[in-house]
């Protein structure tokens, strides 16, 4: 039974890792400027170091310019850094998100283990450090399925260069 629950556990993580969208970076640019001013002042107000705020803002600024690359944690609803209205839609980002989701496409921890686990424990230490609390069983998942797609993203990385 035990392993039942395990498999369907995966399997819906899964699912939501694939499924997951945000467009929050198809926004009008006056609004991402406005709401990047909005993400450091939150950062700085919890205390992060300039460098981790740099490097937030050059994840953020290379979803800005590439949109269409940014998919988010859209289900994950504690995760969030803004929040608000936009034409009728709630639109939502979490910066912690965003420097985990560049490190997987651009950095290039979604075809490498160690860099994939290393980004998995940055994720974790992020939301840490942001007041998310500690759910390991996030970090879990993470390193499970960072597993699994790993060797997915390096093979199909691998046919198309």
């Amino acid at each position: 039974m035990t392993t039942y629950i395990s498999i369907a556990t995966l399997a819906l993580l899964i699912y939501l890792y694939i499924n997951s969208k945000n467009d929050f970076f198809s926004l009008p640019k006056k609004i991402l400027d406005e709401k990047w001013l909005e993400i450091e002042s939150n950062c700085l107000k919890k205390g992060r170091s300039e460098k981790d705020i740099a490097i937030y803002k050059k994840a953020y600024d290379y979803y800005r310019y590439n949109p269409n690359q940014y998919d988010g944690a859209t289900f994950v609803v504690d995760l969030f850094t803004v929040k608000f209205w936009y034409e009728g839609k709630v639109k939502k980002l979490g910066i912690a998100n965003v420097k985990h989701d560049w490190s997987w496409q651009y950095g290039g921890a979604n075809r490498n283990f160690i860099k994939n686990w290393s980004s998995n424990w940055e994720y974790f230490e992020d939301l840490r450090r942001d007041g998310k609390g500690v759910k390991v069983e996030r970090l879990v998942a993470l390193m499970i399925i960072g597993t699994l797609v790993v060797p997915f993203f390096y093979i199909k990385y691998k046919l198309t260069r």
